[in-house]
Formats: structure tokens, C-alpha cells, sequence
């Protein structure tokens, strides 16, 4: 009787996804075979953007219908996307300097944390290296508000998007 069990556990993991198309994590099994990057439109009113792929981890901006994104990658039916423009992240205070300019800060350290939130635990969306400066949003306590610079990713739920051909008023 534990082994009809086992195997009834076993059919309804693996060969039921897979007879209504879905790969072992829940995504449509004709995604395995996506090439990236690639773009997609939101459809929904609203939606976050995440420093990771799960409502765990921390929101870092929104943005709402009609917004084109690009996809670099997927875990499940979340996609990691470049940031979208006005989408923030915060650094340390300890690991840049001034920029000349005075709205800017220069990294003066290598392989420095981005994250989500100012805080040393909060979630790393990326890295930056010595030298590259980024422009200031705003400062608080020991952390700089930074644009996102090219090189971080951030998440969004994939059911929420849609390719540009096939959402309703994209053209």
C-alpha cells in the first residue's frame, strides 16, 4: 500500500505538470527554450519589483501597465529583468567618494554590495567595481539612494507580463 502511495505522489509531480505542458518548477515547459534577453510589456495595474525571486524578498520599486521590460533570465515564473529607469538601489557611505560633480558618488572600493534596502542585511541586487560612479537619489544616515547601474537585475512575477505582440494596446 506505501509504495501505490509513493507512486501516486510521484505521477502527480512529475507526469501531471508535464501532461498540461508545465516543467518540474511550475513554468510552461516551451520556456525552457527561451533565448535571452528578450522583452515583455506589464498587464497588470501595478506590479513590484522585487530584489529576488519570491514575494520574500524585498519590494524596490513598481511599475505599472504598459511598461516594457527586459528579461535576462527566469527562475520558475519569476523573471529577472534590468532595472527599469528611476528604479533604485542603495551603498554603503564607507565604500565611495565624492564624485566631482557633487550629485554623483565614486566607488572607491572593488566588488561593492548593492542592495535593496539601506542595511547590512538587506537583500544584494548587484556589484560594482572600483572607479564607476554612480549618480545620487539620496542619502540617508550612512547609505546613498544610487540609480541602478547596468550589471544589477531585479524580479518580477511572470504572470503579469506579456510579449509585446500579444498585449492588448502595445501597438
Amino acid at each position: 500500500m506505501a509504495r501505490i502511495a509513493a507512486l501516486a505522489a510521484f505521477l502527480a509531480f512529475v507526469v501531471v505538470p508535464a501532461a498540461r505542458g508545465e516543467g518540474p518548477d511550475g513554468a510552461p515547459a516551451e520556456q525552457a527554450q527561451e533565448s535571452f534577453p528578450y522583452e515583455v510589456v506589464v498587464t497588470a495595474t501595478k506590479l513590484n519589483v522585487r530584489a529576488g525571486p519570491s514575494t520574500n524578498h524585498a519590494w524596490i520599486f513598481g511599475v505599472a501597465r504598459g511598461d516594457r521590460l527586459t528579461v535576462h533570465g527566469r527562475e520558475g515564473k519569476w523573471l529577472r529583468i534590468a532595472p527599469p529607469e528611476g528604479c533604485r538601489v542603495w551603498i554603503h557611505a564607507d565604500l565611495v567618494e565624492a564624485a566631482p560633480n557633487g550629485e554623483a558618488v565614486r566607488v572607491a572600493k572593488d566588488a561593492c554590495n548593492l542592495r535593496a534596502q539601506p542595511g547590512p542585511n538587506a537583500d544584494v541586487v548587484g556589484q560594482v567595481g572600483t572607479g564607476v560612479e554612480l549618480d545620487v537619489a539620496a542619502h540617508r544616515e550612512d547609505w546613498y539612494q544610487v540609480e541602478a547601474p547596468a550589471g544589477v537585475f531585479v524580479w518580477v512575477h511572470g504572470d503579469f507580463v506579456a510579449s509585446p505582440e500579444t498585449s492588448p494596446g502595445t501597438g
